[in-house]
């Protein structure tokens, strides 16, 4: 295998410990949203079905009823279990999410990575890519993301890992073949653009298996009822029936909705990839992928990914969240991709202490991003939501805000799923402005990522400093304007 790694002391199931506590870790830390998507069309969808938002506050999406109800409907019936047993918290869902997300992405990948263990021509070829499941800096974090890209991600991994003795040409019963086109159906309906997989994976199954019109059925049978089921919870949610695949395709694709978000060539999402997966890592990714790609033409799930990009290329607008599904895929046939006799040629051409530089560089950078990712928050503003529910919990809580610089507000959007009825929002010209009034409650001053307690305040000052998304020692370099209250 690779030159210089020696792994005889790599304990597989050591490994995976690691790689489960890392998961629980990315599910407490990471809070907040990586895209506003994560939490506009699910949260705040979630929020409106358990009374706590308006249905004026909603996003366009519910009007034109474009957007899958299914992972609200998920969100919903949690939030409902802690309504019953009067432990309902928004945090504490939104927490229990994120964990559910990480745990089912994380044992998908895994059982998929055990599943393809024969295709690695050795034990070290094998840790190799257990390695990289655990550990590749990224993957802690996408998995905890409770949005449809990792869940219909999370689907497609489970559907490929029962199909896989139909890839070895093994006959396969009615029930299995059924479950697997119910949990492509499920991908599906989750977000429609994993049609693009799955037209992959039923090409990959029409030239390359001998699966027969039964069994094409019986996936069929399957996928067909999970999109009927996929309807009714629409229902649920729009209250009329509404095809919602269709009306998305419609009015993103059709009518080219998406354009107007930008326009981007065909090749972006290589740039974007080597961009946010940061060189040099992102760079020797890309080529390992390509390379695999072009090393093992006939794998299912080159015809996965071929098919996935070669779609979203042809779309306008591109976000590298948008590629999260294919994460498993990924990391397997790159490790395929290591073990193939070219790519170990090419490495033993290599210098050895030229490699080692370059694989201790590699294993640095991945680790601290690794760790930023694992325990940064993907947004500050909800530690703040957060202080604020938990103070409204006990008192109500008067916050006072300059202009639209609110908590509980992204541009005109409002933040239901977060806020407090206890909680009222009180707008300022300038916090001197507090020194003048009277109030009852408890009263705090927000400004970006601070909140400052304005009770027992004292002459030209406000109170101190309650609450802070950074270190308060770098508060005076980053934002000197707030230095003084720090006085």
């Amino acid at each position: 295998m690779i030159k210089g790694i020696d792994s005889s002391y790599f304990n597989v199931k050591n490994c995976c410990y690691v790689g489960m506590f890392l998961q629980f870790l990315a599910a407490v830390f990471s809070v907040g949203y990586h895209n506003p998507d994560e939490h506009w069309q699910l949260l705040e969808f979630a929020a409106y079905k358990l009374g706590f938002a308006p249905l004026s506050d909603m996003p366009w999406e519910v009007a034109a009823k474009s957007r899958q109800a299914i992972l609200p409907f998920f969100a919903f019936c949690l939030g409902k279990i802690m309504l019953f047993f009067d432990i309902y918290n928004p945090f504490r869902l939104i927490f229990l999410l994120r964990l559910c997300s990480g745990m089912l992405a994380y044992s998908s990948m895994m059982l998929l990575v055990f599943r393809f263990k024969n295709e690695f021509p050795t034990e070290k070829s094998f840790k190799i890519v257990v390695f990289l499941a655990n550990f590749l800096w990224f993957i802690p974090y996408i998995h905890t993301r409770f949005q449809s890209e990792n869940w219909t991600g999370i689907f497609l991994t489970f559907a490929v890992y029962f199909l896989y003795p139909t890839f070895k040409n093994e006959k396969q019963s009615f029930v299995k073949l059924f479950l697997v086109g119910f949990l492509l159906g499920v991908a599906f309906i989750i977000r429609i653009q994993s049609g693009l997989a799955i037209f992959g994976l039923g090409l990959w199954l029409f030239f390359y298996s001998r699966i027969n019109f039964i069994s094409y059925l019986s996936l069929a049978v399957g996928f067909c009822l999970m999109c009927s089921f996929g309807v009714l919870i629409d229902y649920w949610f729009y209250g009329s029936w509404v095809f919602t695949p269709y009306t998305y395709f419609d009015l993103q694709v059709l009518q080219s909705m998406s354009s107007s978000w930008g326009i981007y060539p065909w090749w972006h999402y290589f740039y974007i990839f080597v961009i946010q997966v940061v060189p040099p890592e992102s760079l020797v990714l890309l080529c390992l992928l390509l390379f695999s790609i072009l090393s093992f033409p006939k794998h299912v799930f080159s015809w996965i990914i071929f098919f996935f990009l070669i779609g979203h290329s042809y779309i306008s607008y591109k976000e590298i969240r948008y590629l999260y599904p294919l994460v498993s895929f990924f990391v397997i046939i790159c490790a395929l991709g290591l073990s193939h006799f070219r790519f170990q040629t090419f490495i033993s051409k290599i210098n050895y202490k030229v490699f080692s530089v370059i694989l201790i560089l590699l294993l640095f950078q991945n680790t601290i991003f690794l760790i930023v990712t694992t325990l940064k928050p993907s947004n500050e503003i909800v530690n703040v939501q957060k202080f604020l529910y938990e103070s409204a919990e006990k008192k109500p809580v008067v916050v006072f805000v300059n202009g639209n610089d609110s908590p509980f507000l992204w541009g005109t959007m409002k933040y239901n799923f977060y806020s407090h009825p206890n909680i009222s929002v009180l707008n300022i010209e300038n916090a001197s402005q507090i020194l003048n009034t009277n109030q009852a409650n408890t009263t705090y001053y927000f400004a970006e990522k601070y909140v400052f307690l304005s009770e027992n305040f004292k002459s030209d000052k406000i109170g101190g400093l309650v609450f802070n998304t950074i270190p308060i020692w770098l508060i005076g370099f980053l934002e000197p304007e707030f230095g003084r209250f720090m006085k």
